[in-house]
């Protein structure tokens, strides 16, 4: 049967549905707060500058890459916070390790890592990527992640398996294949190195439903020799490592 149309733009059947916008609320914007550790603090005013230049930034998403992160970053001194307005922190303190906020710390002189367990929302992902390049501005960038195996992957596993999606000099990684892809934070790392032309690539272990937390953590180990690291610390190492820093000095 065929469809009589009132007006040419009734062509779009959308223009016979009832929208009513008015009533949707806006999503809030988040503000981004970054707080340098006093010394970095003093010694970015001492150099009249107002971010650092490290040679490579780490960022790891996500709770099975920040697992991986503080494992390596044991004994590291923080050097900075980041959070968001929106984002909601329970269960803190002074005291606390960087499970409820962003820690930006050092791993070595040029290596910088950011931890980032906590969920970003979709809207507030550039507020967030911008903040931390107005602070750091890397010469390279690479993200760690984790993405949940499915049905379609071209080869079901029971552990996990390393991908990389961007070009990287780990030659013995295997990159990510279609239709597989990333979103949130690490989606907006490749897009802001890329429009910037910067060394960029995204890390993710690609893991099976029962695949425990420290396989996953270990999942990551192949990184090790390119950041120039010692090996994944022991499963106690794992346990302990939320809860090693102190986040006080920050907010003196």
């Amino acid at each position: 049967m065929a469809l009589q149309l009132r007006y040419p733009e009734e062509a779009d059947f959308h223009s016979r549905t009832f929208v009513d916008v008015e009533e949707a609320p806006a999503p809030a914007l988040a503000d981004a707060i970054f707080r340098w550790s006093p010394s970095v603090r003093a010694d970015l005013a001492r150099r009249n500058e107002t971010c650092l230049t490290p040679a490579r930034l780490l960022v790891a998403t996500g709770a099975e890459a920040t697992a991986f992160a503080k494992t390596i970053s044991q004994g590291s001194p923080v050097l900075g916070t980041l959070v968001l307005s929106t984002t909601p922190i329970a269960h803190t303190t002074f005291g606390a390790g960087p499970a409820a906020v962003c820690a930006l710390v050092a791993l070595t002189p040029e290596t910088l890592l950011l931890l980032a367990p906590l969920e970003v929302a979709e809207n507030d992902v550039w507020t967030f990527v911008d903040a931390l390049f107005a602070h750091v501005a890397p010469q390279e960038v690479m993200s760690l992640s984790a993405l949940m195996s499915v049905t379609y992957d071209a080869t079901l596993h029971d552990g996990c398996v390393l991908y990389q999606l961007a070009s990287s000099p780990l030659s013995e990684v295997p990159m990510l294949p279609a239709p597989r892809f990333v979103t949130g934070i690490p989606a907006a790392l490749l897009t802001y190195c890329t429009l910037r032309r910067r060394r960029a690539s995204v890390f993710v272990s690609l893991l099976h439903p029962t695949t425990s937390l420290l396989e996953s953590t270990r999942c990551f180990a192949p990184l090790l020799a390119h950041l120039g690291l010692s090996s994944v610390p022991t499963t106690k190492s794992l346990d302990d490592a939320a809860t090693t820093k102190s986040f006080e000095s920050l907010y003196i």
